[in-house]
Order: C-alpha cells, then structure tokens, then sequence
C-alpha cells in the first residue's frame, strides 16, 4: 500500500470512528420504545435494604438543610426497558420543598445519590433542579423551569435552588402539597410530556402487545431527531467522564495528604464508602436487568438488519480497495467463518447472538452465555475456521481438477483468512483457544499474552506497509493497561471470593474492593466498566487438564493439518503444479542448458524464426492492450488476485 493510501485510510478511519459511536446511539436509542410513566407510593421500609447506605449518606446532608423524610415510592422511567427506580421523599419545613433522594442512575457523576429539588409554585408552575442529568433525557414537562448546574455538592444545588425561586417570587411564590398530590400532578406531567413530543414530532406512536402497557400504547424516537440527541447524550457523557476525573484527583489528593501529613478522622467517609459501593452495584445491576429487558424486547429482524448494513459497507470498502471481483468472494468467506461461530453459539445457548461486519478489519459474532464451560468457548472458537478451511479446500479440488480462475480465488481467500485465524495470537480464535485452554488461572498471563499479540500485529504492519495491522496492534497496546489493572483485580477477587458464593454476593464483594487503593482513585464510571470485566469473569472456570490436553491436540491438528491437506491436495491432483513450487528455478535452467547442445542445427533456424515470431506476437498483442486501455483505470483480476493471495 502506498503512502498515499495509507493517509487515506487513516483520514477515513479517524472521520467513520466517530460517526459510528455516534450511529450506534442512534441505534440504540431508535430501538428503545417509550411508554407513559407511573408512580407507587410505599413506605420507607418497602425499599430495598441494600440501598440503606446510599439513602443514609443523603439524609446526612438533607437533615441540616431544613429537610425531613415524609414517605417512599416506585418511580417507573419513560423508558420501558428499564426497571422502576426506588426513591425516599424528603420535604423542607420552611419552603414545602421536595428533595426526591434515590441511587445514582448510570450516566451519572461521582456522587453516590441522586437528589432532585422540586417547588410548586402558585401559578402552576414547577421549578426543578436536577444534577448531572439534563443530557440523560431529550426533555421536560413544558411547564416545569428545569435547571442542570452540574456541581456534584449537595449544598450548592440547593442554594442554586433558591436562587432560581428568588425572580419568581422567593419562597412566598411556593405552594405547599402532600406528596400524593404532587405523585398524581407529576404522572399527568410525564404523560402530557410523551404527548408533546409526539405533538413536535420527536416521536411516533407504535402499537405494541406488551400486556403491561395502558391501550397497549408505545412511542419510538424518529430518526432525524434521534441523531441530535445521540450527539446531546455524548456530549453531557464526556462532560460527566471529565468531571468524575477531576473529583477521582482531588479524592487522590485529599487521601495523600490524609496519608503522608496529619492523620484526620472523617466520621463521614466511612460511610461515603459504603454507599459509593452500593450505589456501584445498584448501577450495575440496574444496568445489566435493563439490557437483559431491552435485549428480550428486541426483534431478530433488528439484529439482522444491522448485520445486512454492516456487510454492505464492509462490502463496499472492499469493493474500493481490491476491486470488486475479490471483494464478493472475501465478504462471503467472512460471512461463512463467523456463521460457524453463530451455529455453535446457538447449539450451547448463547443469547443475543447476531454477525457484525467492521469495514476494514473483518466481521464478528458476538453472543453472551456467562456460565459457558471451556469446552464450549473452545468449540464456538474452532467452529468458526473449520467450515472455511474445508470449503477451501473443496474450492482447490475443484480448480486443480479444470476449474476457473474463480475456484483458485475463492480457495485462496478462504484457506488463508481461517489459517490465519488459527494462529495462536490474541486477539484471533487461535489466541482464544489458548488463552482459554491453558491460561484460564493466569489472568496477567493472557495480558502478556495480548502485549505479544500485538507486537506480532507491529512487525507484521511493519513489513507489509499494512495500516490495518498497525491500527489492531495500536489498539491491543492501548487496552494493555485497562487489561493489566482488570487482571490484577481478578486475581484478588478469586483469592475473596469462594468459590460457590451466590452472585449477587460476588458482586457485593467486587465492589467492596473496589473501593479500596488503587482502584478507589479511578472515577466511578471506570470502576462500574472494571466491574463488568471482572464480574462474568469470575464465573468462568479454568480448563481442567484433560480439557486442555484433548482441546490442544485437536487445535494443533487443525493448526498443522490445514498445510498438509493443501500440500497433498496439489501433489495428488496436481502433479504438475506441485513440481512447479517443489523444482527450484536454478535446477531447471541447469537441465535446459544442458538439453540445448543436443538439438538438431537443422532446427535451430527454425527455432529462432518461431521464438522471433512468437516475440514479435507478444510484442504487438502487449502494444495493441496498452492502446486499448490507455486512460482507463486498472482494476485487479480474478487471476492478480489469486496470485496475491499466494
């Protein structure tokens, strides 16, 4: 590849990155369905006792500020896929104020609780201050005056709040109501607000037959503005990333300072530690109950759809960059290897299996089974090149027995993107063979093992001038790190953690110690995301010694019988072609020299005057090709292709 194209995929890969994180928050948020929201109200004791240290941490900061707990109550989201969420009510004795105090919802910043300030106004209007969440939603009840500040601190929101009462009367201008009165004003509030957004044309209504929905009524967003409010929603989540980060520093600060000056008993901080880890893994779980609903609700025909998207691309790609003839002939070979992932993934239930194309760099299949053994990672690894390496070498079958220039591609392509599969480097199937049958106690083994990899994708880059293998190898060296800390956490998970322990008390236990140094100096978003490695990894047996014998030796016969069944594919049915590769080029000049003495002189004429005409033949047949293609662009044969490939 040169230079030229080589920026020109480096210009292109920089512009499609972002656009496709982007596109797949389109996505997502095309395929969430929306519904009216409601609200039940239940004691304070009705809610979840794992919570108790998050609500205890508020009540902390509420109770000086004038507030005082007057009941609880089940909120459900407009979204239907996410689970209702428990809140504590609290309400201020001067102002009639409510505070609505529940866990941290994801997205959100440091703080282990998320508080809302509501006042009711005389003439019918709500003042709302939230914290960290204004880019969570695409908007508020027309009549409420909502305000974001993003301060992360309990106290200045609420002084913010005043301060937006103040040009609107002061607290003289609030009204004082009971907590079901605002519940049933609230209620009347979001379903005005699902209507509105139909009525400006941020939604359609869709008929659904989800028994749990009133008329049977759901809303999706349109796609125009779907795309603004993925752009809002990455905007307000890099805003949240840099603010946790700059809290997780002065947290850092403030500890060494604590450490290494004058020792400062907090009676606070212990509990902000507690519930900084039950807010984490009521994130967590919250997150992972939603997903596991949204992917329940989600068609196939979706998943297929974006599969059928992602191959036209890759398609097109190809097409562009080795020419059309070939492009077909790999899509489909990628289409057939990750088809053998999907059939094994589908045999041992794995959910939300589905193929995606990655223009540039090939295709996935991706699927989720959380208890699968290593006898079945094993197998959905191998079956994807198995079915590729023998329909490979039926493809040379049928070239070296009279077949077109089509079978000798298509044989080409095949055999050498599987191979290449096989090999043992992380991140291909063969890397995952071995990480998952001989490195399954070694977590900081695999790591290493990744940094390997990626040194194979470097030198590989280096000598082909390939920037696809540059871009994997750079990408495997940035995940080192985040792999590297995921790795050592595991490893002091196991040695916590029983083994036996029910899950949710292994994810109690995770959180727990990520609360502790040095992963208590990381901003919450990134040890929730250190939490998602760790915890379906925890659940992962190592291979067992007869697993890893028997599923070595059937990986080293794939590895080593694939070159063995080519060579003895072209020696059986190609006896000609075989001497070809196997007689060296010298040794065959050495047997025509020595031939050439023995011709007859008589023929040596003649064979001068053949050899001249045959010259003259090539010389006016290359002359008459250049004239008719002058001008024209070249594009690559099946046969260039073929012999590339080789």
């Amino acid at each position: 590849m040169g230079l030229f194209q080589l920026v020109l995929v480096l210009a292109l890969a920089a512009v499609l990155l972002p656009l496709g994180i982007r596109g797949l928050m389109w996505r997502h948020m095309r395929e969430h369905r929306l519904r009216i929201p409601g609200i039940k109200p239940v004691e304070p004791d009705g809610l979840p006792e794992a919570l108790a240290p998050i609500f205890e941490a508020a009540e902390r900061s509420l109770l000086p500020l004038g507030f005082t707990l007057v009941g609880a109550r089940w909120a459900d989201s407009v979204d239907i896929c996410e689970s209702p969420r428990p809140e504590r009510v609290y309400r201020h004795a001067e102002s009639g104020a409510f505070a609505f105090v529940g866990p941290p919802l994801p997205g959100m910043c440091e703080r282990p609780y998320r508080v809302g300030f509501v006042s009711c106004l005389r003439d019918d209007s709500v003042v709302v201050t939230f914290d960290g969440l204004a880019h969570l939603t695409p908007g508020f009840p027309p009549s409420w005056i909502c305000f974001d500040h993003d301060v992360n601190d309990l106290g200045k929101q609420w002084a913010l709040h005043l301060h937006a009462l103040e040009p609107r009367g002061g607290l003289d201008a609030a009204a004082s109501i009971s907590l079901a009165d605002w519940c049933a004003r609230e209620t009347k509030a979001l379903a005005d607000t699902i209507q509105h957004w139909e009525t400006v044309g941020l939604t359609r209504r869709i008929k659904t037959s989800d028994p749990s929905l009133d008329h049977h009524s759901a809303w999706r967003f349109r796609g125009r503005p779907s795309w603004t409010l993925a752009s809002q929603f990455l905007r307000g989540q890099r805003r949240v990333l840099a603010a946790e980060a700059e809290q997780a520093k002065f947290r850092a600060r403030q500890q060494l300072w604590r450490d290494n000056i004058e020792p400062v008993t907090d009676a606070l901080e212990p509990g902000l530690v507690d519930a900084r880890a039950a807010a984490m893994e009521w994130g967590y779980q919250y997150g992972q109950d939603s997903r596991q609903q949204y992917m329940a609700r989600r068609s196939s025909q979706s998943k297929w759809w974006v599969g059928l998207a992602s191959g036209a691309a890759c398609l097109l790609v190809f097409g562009w960059w080795l020419g059309w003839e070939l492009a077909w002939i790999l899509t489909a070979v990628l289409l057939i290897h990750e088809l053998g992932h999907l059939a094994a993934m589908e045999a041992f239930g794995y959910r939300d299996r589905r193929i995606l194309f990655i223009p540039f760099f090939g295709a996935a299949t991706l699927g989720e089974k959380v208890d699968a053994s290593p006898e079945q990672r094993t197998l959905v690894y191998m079956l994807g090149p198995a079915p590729g390496i023998l329909l490979g070498l039926a493809a040379l079958y049928g070239y070296v027995n009279g077949g077109s220039l089509w079978w000798l591609a298509a044989a080409t392509a095949s055999l050498l993107v599987n191979y290449l599969n096989l090999l043992p480097i992380s991140p291909l199937d063969g890397g995952r063979i071995v990480e998952t049958l001989l490195l399954g106690r070694f977590p900081r083994a695999q790591v290493a093992f990744i940094g390997g990899g990626s040194l194979v994708f470097a030198i590989g880059a280096w000598v082909l001038r390939d920037p696809i293998l540059a871009g994997i190898s750079l990408a495997l060296v940035i995940s080192l790190r985040n792999a590297w800390v995921a790795a050592g956490a595991l490893v002091k998970a196991r040695q916590r953690i029983a083994v036996g322990v029910p899950e949710a008390e292994q994810v109690r236990n995770v959180f727990d110690l990520l609360q502790e140094p040095p992963y208590s100096s990381k901003p919450a978003a990134q040890r929730v995301r250190l939490a998602e490695v760790i915890i379906p990894r925890l659940g992962h047996a190592p291979a067992s010694l007869r697993t890893a014998v028997a599923g070595g030796i059937v990986y080293l016969i794939m590895l080593l019988g694939v070159p063995v069944a080519v060579a003895g594919s072209v020696y059986a049915f190609a006896p000609d072609v075989w001497e070809s590769f196997m007689i060296p080029a010298d040794d065959m000049g050495a047997t025509t020299a020595v031939a050439e003495p023995e011709l007859d002189a008589r023929a040596l004429p003649l064979r001068a005057k053949d050899e001249s005409d045959l010259n003259a033949g090539a010389s006016d047949a290359k002359s008459s090709h250049a004239s008719k293609t002058k001008g024209q662009p070249r594009s690559r044969s099946i046969s260039e292709a073929s012999l590339v490939g080789r």
